[in-house]
C-alpha cells in the first residue's frame, strides 16, 4: 500500500502552501516573484483520492444558508463522496438533476433565482450545483447506510415521550375596562368599582368593557398573573394612576402536557437524529482505519 501521508507531505515540503508565479516585467529586465495565494490546511487521504483542504476552504465555503461550512464537516463531507464510490453504493446518474428539479419546483424557483441564491453564499452557478449535488449524496449514503438501523420502537418513543413532556401554552380571554377619578370622585368611583366586581349594577357608574382580548401565559407581565388564578366571568380591579383597572376573565385553558400522537413525529425524529449521529460516529470510527486527514497547520 503506497504510504499516502509521505508522499503528500514529500509534495508539499517546501512550503505547505499553494502559491502562483507573477511575473513583473520591468524593462530592460524581467523579474519573477512568488506569491502565497493560498494554503493547505488538511488532506483527506482516501481510497479513491487525496483532497487538500485549504485555508479559503474554511473561511469563505457557504452552506445553502449562507452559513459557514466548518473544515470538519466539509472533511465528512469528502469522505461520504469517496466512499460512494469505494462501497459501489448504486446512485443514478440522474438522481442529482432530479433533485435540483424537485427543488426547484417545491419551492417555485427558476435558473435564475438559483443563480442569484448561490451567487449571496459566494457560489457560482456552476458550484451552486455542485453543492445540491454534494446535499444530495449526502443524504442518499445516509439513507443507503443508516436508514434500515433507525427505526425508533413504540418503546423508544414512549420512554422518551415520558421523560420529556411538552405542554400546551396556558391562555385567557379577558376583558378591560378603566375607571377614571381624580381626588374629588375617587371615593366615589371606588364604591361604585367595589359593586361591579361583586356582580352588582352600580346607578352611578356604566363600564365601557374592551372586545375579548386573548393573552398567552408565557406573554402576560408579571404583576398581571393574577389573571390565571380567576374563575370565568370573576372581576377583578387594581388601581393605576388616575384610574381603576377592571379585567373580567371569559375564559382560560390551563397549560396541558401534549399527547403522544401530536408529539410522535417530532419524538421519531429526534430519536432518529441521534442514533444517526452515533451511528456517523461509529463509523467514522471504522472509517479512520483506511482513511488518513493529515493536518498541516501545526506543519
Amino acid at each position: 500500500m503506497i504510504n499516502t501521508k509521505k508522499a503528500v507531505r514529500s509534495f508539499l515540503r517546501l512550503d505547505l502552501s499553494i502559491a502562483i508565479l507573477a511575473m513583473i516585467i520591468t524593462l530592460p529586465e524581467i523579474r519573477a516573484e512568488l506569491y502565497q495565494v493560498d494554503k493547505i490546511q488538511c488532506v483527506v487521504c482516501g481510497p479513491i483520492k487525496n483532497t487538500p483542504l485549504t485555508e479559503t476552504d474554511e473561511s469563505h465555503k457557504r452552506d445553502m444558508n449562507g452559513q459557514p461550512v466548518p473544515l470538519s464537516q466539509q472533511i465528512q463531507n469528502d469522505i461520504v463522496s469517496q466512499q460512494i464510490v469505494a462501497d459501489k453504493v448504486p446512485v443514478d446518474p440522474s438522481a442529482a438533476d432530479k433533485y435540483v428539479e424537485t427543488l426547484k419546483k417545491q419551492n417555485n424557483l427558476t435558473d435564475t433565482d438559483l443563480a442569484e441564491m448561490f451567487e449571496q453564499i459566494g457560489r457560482t452557478y456552476v458550484e451552486g450545483l455542485s453543492l445540491l449535488n454534494e446535499q444530495y449524496c449526502n443524504e442518499m449514503f445516509m439513507h443507503h447506510k443508516f436508514k434500515s438501523q433507525q427505526v425508533a420502537t413504540d418503546e423508544d418513543v414512549l420512554k422518551y415521550y415520558e421523560e420529556h413532556p411538552v405542554y400546551t401554552d396556558g391562555k385567557a380571554e379577558i376583558q378591560v375596562a378603566y375607571v377614571d377619578f381624580d381626588d374629588n370622585t375617587k371615593v366615589k368611583m371606588q364604591k361604585a368599582v367595589d359593586k361591579i366586581v361583586k356582580g352588582q349594577k352600580p346607578t352611578s357608574l356604566t363600564v365601557q368593557w374592551s372586545s375579548p382580548i386573548t393573552v398567552a401565559l408565557r406573554d402576560i407581565a408579571e404583576d398581571k398573573k393574577f389573571i390565571f388564578d380567576m374563575n370565568p366571568e370573576q372581576i377583578t380591579s387594581h388601581e393605576g394612576h388616575g384610574s381603576f383597572e377592571l379585567y373580567k376573565l371569559i375564559s382560560k385553558q390551563e397549560p396541558a402536557m401534549k399527547t403522544l400522537e401530536e408529539l410522535r413525529s417530532t419524538i421519531v425524529e429526534k430519536l432518529n437524529r441521534t442514533k444517526l449521529e452515533s451511528m456517523l460516529e461509529d463509523y467514522n470510527q471504522e472509517v479512520r482505519k483506511f482513511i488518513d486527514i493529515i493536518n498541516l497547520t501545526d506543519q
